[in-house]
């Protein structure tokens, strides 16, 4: 690592060698940089060609769920990520994020109450994605981390994430110019184009309600005030937290109490829990991350001389496809489908703490030559392996966890909802729940 070595150099007391080259990386980075870029232009000038009938579903000032497109929602009212709040305020809307599929908007579209945000692209937005990538000021290169921000720089410019960033917030602030929702509500997890959103919405006198609905760990720093520029200006006026334990972790980020509501968790039901059979097999919920779902799928390969059978799941949005065995085996299913199951392996994702809530040996997979963040809440602790320690730990499995599920999570409460997505000052449920 080119950059990391002159990071270390530039270091007191560091006696260094020769220094590995790096024109070949950074002119590599670069090509391939303007590649992406070039096929993010095209992809998105297509998508919003395809989807822009459906920007007729808004009408105007209709309060509005930006979501994800996952394969779980539908037409009919139900979201991945909100549940049935659709079904139960017919006046609300549906916009789908731009990194979902347009196939996959289009179909949510047919309830007439859904768009993506594709339709609210322009010819003038897409013209800047072919040179939109980070340029690190002077003061950022010669800075004490100017390497690692650097190689930082290089690394996202060898990809089309800056350029699909940008469409995402040029759409949202075109949308947010001709509808002015009274309120929007999104899976809130504090990214940049989050924090465009609510300075852009608080422009046109929108009300944002950032929904914390998945889990928050005690490294996750993003969620913090202390990761955006400008602090609380970028948060959401109320961040409706999904349980009781998050509304602490999220405090003790350094966010207000009174910007906290707990909101109830929609993807997680006290009634969704897998059983426990000391004889079943192991329930394995592949990482999101690409390399971390392959060494987690290479550690089971060498696992299996252990006696063990694996259920594997991949991740829904990110899947990861392997070849299937007698012993490892795929499933579509969520973990509170299966009956009779053993343990469960996960790394980074929400399936960790469902089997410590189901009451399953729950091991945390962790890479050997990288940090995988831990996302459990304060309190609650699981084994920690590796692809060395996996096999011993399969042997000799953690007691069953004894966690209340009313201690992370609540029952959503869609009073509270239909109060935060009326657009007025939060009303009196609100309060009492930020209290």
């Amino acid at each position: 690592d080119p950059w990391l070595f002159r990071h270390l150099v530039g270091r007191s007391g560091v006696e260094a060698g020769h220094r590995p080259p790096m024109m070949r990386q950074v002119l590599r980075g670069h090509l391939r940089g303007a590649l992406a870029r070039l096929r993010v232009t095209a992809r998105v000038a297509v998508a919003m060609a395809r989807t822009r009938a459906t920007a007729k579903a808004f009408a105007g000032g209709e309060p509005t769920l930006l979501a994800y497109a996952h394969p779980v929602s539908d037409a009919t009212g139900q979201d991945a990520y909100f549940g049935p709040l659709m079904r139960e305020m017919t006046g609300l809307r549906r916009l789908v994020h731009t990194d979902g599929g347009t196939d996959v908007a289009i179909a949510l579209a047919r309830d007439g109450r859904t768009a993506s945000l594709h339709a609210w692209g322009s010819v003038g937005a897409l013209a800047t994605l072919p040179f939109t990538r980070w340029r690190p000021s002077r003061a950022e290169r010669t800075s004490p981390h100017g390497w690692l921000i650097q190689r930082a720089a290089a690394r996202e410019g060898a990809g089309g994430s800056a350029a699909m960033t940008r469409w995402q917030i040029a759409c949202q602030h075109a949308w947010l110019r001709q509808v002015r929702p009274q309120a929007v509500a999104w899976p809130w997890e504090n990214h940049p184009w989050e924090r465009a959103l609510v300075r852009a919405a608080r422009r046109h006198g929108v009300r944002t309600i950032g929904y914390q609905h998945t889990v928050v760990g005690p490294y996750q720093f993003s969620q913090s005030p202390a990761a955006t520029f400008d602090g609380l200006a970028s948060l959401p006026d109320i961040i409706a937290c999904n349980g009781p334990a998050y509304r602490r972790d999220l405090e003790g980020h350094g966010i207000p109490p009174e910007r906290l509501v707990v909101g109830g968790a929609f993807r997680f039901a006290p009634t969704a829990c897998a059983t426990f059979d000391p004889n079943g097999p192991v329930f394995v919920a592949l990482s999101s991350d690409w390399a971390i779902a392959e060494e987690m799928l290479t550690a089971l390969r060498r696992a299996t001389t252990v006696g063990h059978r694996f259920l594997v799941k991949q991740h829904p949005m990110y899947p990861h496809p392997f070849p299937e065995a007698d012993t490892m085996r795929a499933t579509g299913t969520p973990m509170h489908g299966h009956d009779g199951l053993s343990s469960v392996i996960y790394a980074t994702g929400a399936s960790g703490l469902e089997g410590v809530l189901a009451g399953l040996p729950t091991l945390r997979f962790e890479r050997r030559d990288g940090f995988t963040i831990d996302i459990l809440p304060d309190g609650i602790d699981v084994p920690t392996v590796d692809a060395t320690l996996l096999p011993a730990a399969l042997r000799r499995l953690p007691p069953r966890p004894d966690v209340a599920w009313e201690d992370v999570f609540a029952v959503p409460d869609m009073a509270l909802w239909r109060d935060l997505l009326s657009g007025g000052p939060p009303g009196e449920e609100a309060a009492r729940h930020a209290a």
